[in-house]
């Protein structure tokens, strides 16, 4: 195989069924939306230095006796047995008071709930004590290119064009596939979603609380992939060869060319012990930014939301708080046939803020700003509900996503979607794998 570090399911079909791929290889001319392995491929000075970036530690072995009982699984023994001890904790110090006063129940719920929170949050705790991984960063002499904060991992190193995968092959573009009840797809597939299915916030929204259909989202959906990675992935863009071929120039100083969205999803049962970085998929949307978007952007009055877009664009990279008005929406097409459970059922549809999960990458010379979407560390609820209740039935299902920057105040209003999709009939086990840590 040309490229060993990418091996691909026969269900991914390398990109067939709808039509050429729409990623390609990058020509040494292109200046637009440049390969920086490619225009440096000596990389004479590098540096080394400690980076903390979750996502880049190679695959851990297998746990063993003592991890198990240390970091047990969901339903185990051992987690059952932590359960119990709990319990009976608060029962012996019950016993402790006679009579049993108020204050003796307020110190036994206190105590219960320093336990559980010491057990939900060990994780990060473990997380954060472990060795810093090494990563290579440009020296300044080749700052030019990366600028003088961007950073290459160690995985990376030596790594040039060819051992990175074109973007668009994992998955065929099919529009308007319908799947009856019961039915699977032939195969995983996505298209264009109608972006008047989307909700948005409208003028006077704090008043009157109510949501409309938006105008047309600001960026095209032109490619889109699903790999299945053995730990989540961070900064896709150091392994995928964004698209290029009819790609607007903004020529903006802050909007990009190309906006990605890499949703990380864990495939595996989620326990409360799980440090949260295991085996995943990232789910990648390539969006093209439209020449509308493009016109108002330069016009002496810009529409309300690329305004927005642009002043998100310019300052979410350094400011978490503005980067949390990202929002993604998820719906399930007639959901009520896959006989969920209420709360699924409830929160279908309903927009969500990334505020702590989500990383902001932002490429050379402004050609693209990928945004990381982390749902290995969304509550333990809704990871255990995407992981046990929904992903088996992804299989028969059609989803439609979008992605808005939250408008707050009437100026900022009415919301347009950034970019939308429909996915059908996703397996993640069956994705294309994408594989940094093979060597």
């Amino acid at each position: 195989s040309p490229n060993p570090k990418i091996r691909k399911s026969p269900m991914s079909g390398g990109g067939g069924g709808g039509g050429a791929p729409l990623g390609r290889e990058r020509s040494s001319s292109e200046a637009f939306l440049p390969n920086p392995r490619a225009l440096n491929p000596n990389m004479s000075a590098l540096r080394k230095s400690k980076s903390k970036r979750k996502g880049k530690k190679a695959p851990k072995k297998s746990q063993g006796l003592i991890g198990s009982i240390v970091m047990p699984e969901a339903g185990s023994t051992p987690e059952m047995v932590y359960m119990m001890l709990t319990v009976n904790l608060c029962c012996i110090l019950l016993t402790f008071t006679e009579p049993a006063s108020y204050e003796s129940y307020a110190v036994v719920a206190l105590l219960n709930l320093a336990l559980v929170s010491a057990l939900v949050r060990r994780p990060e705790g473990a997380a954060a004590g472990e060795a810093e991984a090494e990563v290579m960063v440009v020296g300044r002499g080749d700052g030019d290119l990366f600028g003088d904060d961007e950073s290459v991992d160690s995985m990376d190193v030596g790594r040039g064009a060819a051992d990175m995968v074109d973007a668009g092959k994992s998955i065929p573009r099919i529009e308007n596939e319908t799947l009856s009840s019961g039915e699977s797809a032939a195969m995983p597939s996505f298209g264009k979603a109608d972006h008047t299915l989307y909700p948005l916030r409208t003028v006077g929204y704090k008043q009157h609380k109510k949501k409309a259909p938006g105008g047309e989202p600001l960026y095209e959906l032109i490619a889109l992939d699903v790999f299945k990675t053995p730990q989540r992935v961070d900064g896709i863009h150091q392994y995928v060869n964004f698209p290029t071929e009819g790609v607007l120039d903004t020529k903006h100083p802050e909007v990009p060319s190309l906006f990605v969205v890499n949703c990380q999803f864990p495939r595996e049962k989620q326990n409360v012990f799980a440090e949260g970085d295991g085996p995943g998929a990232s789910v990648v949307f390539y969006f093209a930014i439209k020449q509308s978007t493009i016109d108002s952007l330069h016009s002496d009055t810009p529409s309300p939301m690329v305004k927005l877009f642009s002043e998100w664009c310019r300052i979410a990279p350094d400011d978490p708080t503005f980067r949390a008005r990202f929002k993604a929406m998820g719906f399930i097409d007639k959901i009520e046939r896959f006989g969920l459970p209420y709360m699924c059922s409830k929160y279908n549809g309903k927009p969500v803020l990334i505020k702590k999960t989500g990383t902001v990458h932002r490429g050379p010379n402004n050609a693209y700003i990928e945004m990381d979407v982390n749902i290995h560390n969304f509550s333990y609820p809704c990871r255990q509900a995407l992981t046990s209740t929904l992903k088996p039935m992804f299989k028969e299902m059609i989803m439609r996503v979008g992605f808005v920057i939250e408008g707050q105040d009437d100026s900022e209003l009415p919301e347009c979607l950034l970019g939308n999709a429909e996915l059908r009939g996703l397996d993640l086990d069956k994705s294309t794998e994408l594989d940094p840590w093979n060597e």
